[in-house]
């Protein structure tokens, strides 16, 4: 029986990662969903969406799958933490931009996952990609805590309407995979104090080694999306 996991920024980071430790599983399909292709595999499937743009997204469409599919999975991983600075000094565009990439297209695909996939016999995962800073008020940082805060009660919406539905095949969580030595990193180290007062603890992580590893976090995802019951909330936190 085979799996199906839709993986947005699939590229690199956490979201390649991802791929590539699913894609070790015979039984597993990866669709993946992101700018660019950076994955070569027989049994992964990539379908190229820019995510700033709304009807981009719009006209995705998840593929049908037969009945005797085991799981089909959705990842709403793809982030951006656009231009840091404080709000009055940033770009409408940007603001448009990282708000399309971070809240509005997991609300969509989101939409478009249930529609499509309830009542389908395979047990169903979505896993939304959060952030401490969904709950930490991080100067510079005004979109991307605010998208990160959607996300949680997104999540947290949604899983109450499967309760409501009695839908017990649906599994529903937004999951923080603290602080990833991903390419977001790099860009949080290469801000002013002027855009971010906080740079310099981001710089002692990395001084430090207290970067997590996108493969660990991959593990740790791949785990609870085979037993989501495993959650001990809707919003959670990855702890390697």
């Amino acid at each position: 029986m085979t799996n199906h996991y839709y993986i947005t920024g699939s590229s690199s980071g956490i979201g390649k990662a991802l791929a590539l430790e699913l894609l070790a599983d015979a039984n597993n399909v990866v669709h993946g969903i992101s700018r660019s292709e950076t994955i070569s595999h027989e049994r992964y499937r990539h379908t190229t969406v820019d995510f700033a743009w709304q009807e981009a997204v719009l006209n995705f469409s998840f593929e049908q799958h037969p009945d005797d599919t085991k799981r089909i999975v959705l990842v709403n991983n793809a982030g951006t933490l656009g231009d840091m600075g404080y709000l009055g000094e940033l770009k409408d565009e940007d603001i448009a931009a990282s708000l399309n990439v971070n809240l509005v297209t997991p609300a969509i695909l989101t939409n478009k996952f249930l529609r499509q996939f309830t009542g389908h016999p395979a047990e169903k995962v979505i896993i939304n990609i959060t952030s401490g800073a969904a709950t930490s008020a991080y100067d510079g940082w005004s979109v991307y805590c605010t998208s990160k805060a959607g996300i949680d009660m997104l999540s947290r919406v949604a899983h109450a309407e499967r309760l409501q539905r009695s839908d017990a095949k649906t599994h529903i969580l937004a999951v923080a995979p603290g602080v990833v030595d991903t390419a977001m990193q790099t860009q949080i180290r290469s801000s002013t104090e002027e855009q971010f007062s906080r740079v310099a603890k981001f710089h002692e992580l990395k001084k430090n080694q207290q970067l997590y590893n996108a493969t660990d976090v991959a593990r740790q995802l791949a785990d609870l999306i085979a037993n989501p019951a495993s959650a001990t909330d809707v919003v959670s936190r990855i702890s390697l």
